[in-house]
C-alpha cells in the first residue's frame, strides 16, 4: 500500500479510495440525503456501551468444534453480475446480484436480500460521529452521492459484501467541501440464505474475542509505533482506551484477512467522518475459523456449474516487513540487492535464502551490474521464496534468472517430488507445461528439454505451484527463463501433501 500523508482534504479522499481497498471504488447511487445538522457530542474518557438490552444471537448454523485448520478456500461456481444506475451528475448507485444456482427460488431469495440491504442505505442519515466538532448546515448541499454494494468473498459456500456510500456536501467553495462515508456489510450463508454473525465464523470451544482483542491490541502498538507502514492513509486517532470489540462488530470477509470497521461504531478511534479498516490475517486465525466446517461440509452441490472449482491456499498478509537494501561493487560488477520478509519467518529460512542473494558468485564476463531482489512470505503453513535477477552489459546484453524455494512448516527445503503424494504421476504433467511454454523464439536455439526440467526450481502461489527454469537464449544476446503455472484445481486436493 502506498504510506501517503494527508497534505490536505481533497487528496487524502481521493488518495483513500483508488488505495485503502481495491475492490472499493466508486460506482454510483443516489438518494435525496437530508444533512445532519446535529453537533456530535464530545467523546466522554472512555466509550460508553448501550443501555439497551440487546438479544443474544441464536445462530442458525450447526455447531463446530476444535481442532479446525482453514488454510485453503474453494471458490464458489457462482456468478456475481454488478447493476449500474446513473442518476444525474455526481447521484449513482450499483449493487451484486448473483446466478448459477440449481434451486432458483433461493437464487432469487438471496437476491432480494442483498437488494434489500443495498436500498437501506439509501435512508441511512448521516452517523453522529462523536469527537468530532463539525457541523453540516443549511448552507452546504449535497453535491454527490454513491453507493456501492460489491462482493469482498465469494468462498465456501458464502458471500461476503460491502456497501459504501460517499458523500460530498459543498457550500459553493471547493476548498471547504466535506466529504463523507460510510460502510455497511453483509454476509450471507449461500445455502441457506441465512446471515452470517460475527460468532458464526469462529468454532463453538473457542474463546475468539480474547484472540482477537489481543490481535488488536498488538496491532495498535505497531501501528502507532511504526509510521512507515501505517495500514491506513490518513491520520486515524485513538482517543479512548481500546476495551474490546462488541459483541457483533460490523466485518466483512475479504480474500486473505478478517476486516473489522472502524466507525461511528467504534467511538474510541476518531476517523475523521469516514469509515476505516483493520485486517486481521486468516493465518492468526486459522486454527479458530469454522468456515469450511460449518458452511462448506456436507452440502450438496449448489450450483449449475459442476467443474472442478478454483482452489485457493491462504497467503500471507505482512505489514511490518523487514530486510535490507544495499549496494556492493565485486570485481567491477555493481550489485543492487533488496529483499524482504516477515519478521514470523523462522532465522534458519532466512540465512538460507539469503546465500541465494550473494555477491561473491561469478557471473559471465560480460557483466557489469546485477539485480537481485526477493521476498519471503507463508502460503498456508509452508514458506515460499523467490529472488529475481538481472544481469545486463555493455551492447544491450541481458541474463533474466529466477530462483524459487519451499520449505515446510519444520524449515525443510523442498523438492517437486516432496510435494506430491505418492500416487500421482506428476512429471508428465510438468513436462507437458513445460515444453507448451517455451517461446518461438527460444525455440529457434533448441532447448534441452530434459536439462530444463532439471533446473526447475518452483514456488506456491495462491491457486497452485509456480514454476520457472534456468535461462534459456531468446536471441543473440538475451537469456530468459521458462515459467509456467499448475493449478491446484488440476492436481487434486488428494495429490498434494499440502491440504492433508
Amino acid at each position: 500500500m502506498l504510506k501517503l500523508q494527508k497534505r490536505n482534504k481533497l487528496l487524502n479522499w481521493k488518495i483513500k479510495y483508488l488505495n485503502v481497498f481495491i475492490l472499493c471504488f466508486f460506482v454510483f447511487l443516489s438518494t435525496a440525503c437530508q444533512p445532519d445538522i446535529q453537533e456530535p457530542q464530545d467523546l466522554p474518557a472512555s466509550p460508553s456501551q448501550s443501555n439497551i438490552p440487546k438479544t443474544p444471537h441464536e445462530s442458525p448454523f450447526k455447531q463446530v468444534h476444535s481442532p479446525v485448520h482453514f488454510v485453503y478456500m474453494i471458490e464458489n461456481p457462482l456468478v456475481t453480475d454488478t447493476v449500474t444506475k446513473d442518476l444525474k451528475d455526481g447521484f449513482g448507485e450499483t449493487y451484486a446480484q448473483v446466478r448459477g444456482y440449481k434451486d432458483k427460488n433461493l437464487q432469487k431469495s438471496i437476491n432480494e436480500k442483498i437488494r434489500t440491504f443495498h436500498d437501506s442505505r439509501k435512508q441511512l442519515t448521516i452517523p453522529p460521529y462523536r469527537g468530532i466538532k463539525r457541523v453540516i448546515t443549511e448552507e452546504y448541499e449535497l453535491k454527490e452521492h454513491y453507493i456501492n454494494t460489491y462482493p469482498t468473498f465469494n468462498f465456501n459456500n458464502l458471500l461476503s459484501l460491502a456497501s459504501n456510500s460517499s458523500l460530498v456536501y459543498s457550500n459553493g467553495d471547493p476548498s471547504k467541501d466535506i466529504y463523507l462515508d460510510f460502510t455497511e456489510t453483509l454476509t450471507l450463508d449461500l445455502a441457506t440464505g441465512e446471515t452470517v454473525h460475527f460468532e458464526d465464523l469462529f468454532v463453538n470451544d473457542a474463546n475468539y474475542e480474547k484472540i482477537i482483542n489481543d490481535y488488536i491490541k498488538i496491532f495498535l502498538e505497531q501501528e502507532f509505533s511504526y509510521e512507515e507502514y501505517r495500514e491506513w492513509f490518513g491520520s486515524v486517532e485513538l482517543v479512548a482506551p481500546f476495551k474490546g470489540i462488541s459483541e457483533n462488530p460490523k466485518f466483512f470477509l475479504s480474500y486473505n484477512t478478517l476486516v473489522l470497521l472502524l466507525d461511528s461504531e467504534t467511538p474510541e478511534f476518531n476517523t475523521q467522518y469516514n469509515t476505516q479498516y483493520l485486517n486481521i490475517p486468516y493465518l492468526e486465525l486459522k486454527d479458530i475459523l469454522a468456515i469450511e466446517e460449518r458452511f462448506s461440509a456436507d452440502v450438496d452441490n449448489l450450483y449449475l456449474d459442476e467443474n472442478t472449482p478454483n482452489i485457493t491456499m491462504i497467503s500471507s498478509y505482512d505489514k511490518y516487513v523487514t530486510g535490507k537494501s544495499y549496494q556492493e561493487n565485486k570485481n567491477g560488477v555493481d550489485y543492487y540487492i533488496n529483499y524482504r520478509y516477515a519478521p514470523a519467518i523462522p532465522q534458519s529460512i532466512v540465512d538460507d535464502f539469503i546465500t541465494h542473494l550473494d555477491p561473491n558468485e561469478t557471473p559471465p564476463d560480460y557483466v557489469r551490474t546485477v539485480y537481485k531482489e526477493g521476498s519471503i512470505s507463508f502460503t498456508g503453513e509452508y514458506i515460499s521464496a523467490s529472488i529475481a535477477m538481472n544481469y545486463s552489459g555493455p551492447n544491450e546484453q541481458f541474463v533474466f534468472r529466477n530462483f524459487f524455494s519451499v520449505y515446510s512448516p519444520e524449515g525443510e527445503v523442498l523438492t517437486i517430488e516432496k510435494v506430491f503424494k505418492p500416487d500421482f504421476d506428476y512429471k508428465p504433467v510438468i513436462m507437458s507445461l513445460l515444453e507448451d511454454s517455451i517461446s518461438y523464439e527460444q525455440k529457434k536455439f533448441d532447448p534441452n528439454v530434459d536439462e530444463l526440467y532439471e533446473s526447475l526450481t518452483f514456488r506456491i502461489s495462491g491457486d497452485g505451484l509456480y514454476f520457472t527454469t534456468k535461462p534459456v537464449k531468446s536471441s543473440e544476446k538475451e537469456e530468459s527463463p521458462i515459467q509456467f503455472g499448475l493449478p491446484f484445481k488440476e492436481i487434486g486436493l488428494d495429490h498434494l501433501i499440502f491440504f492433508d
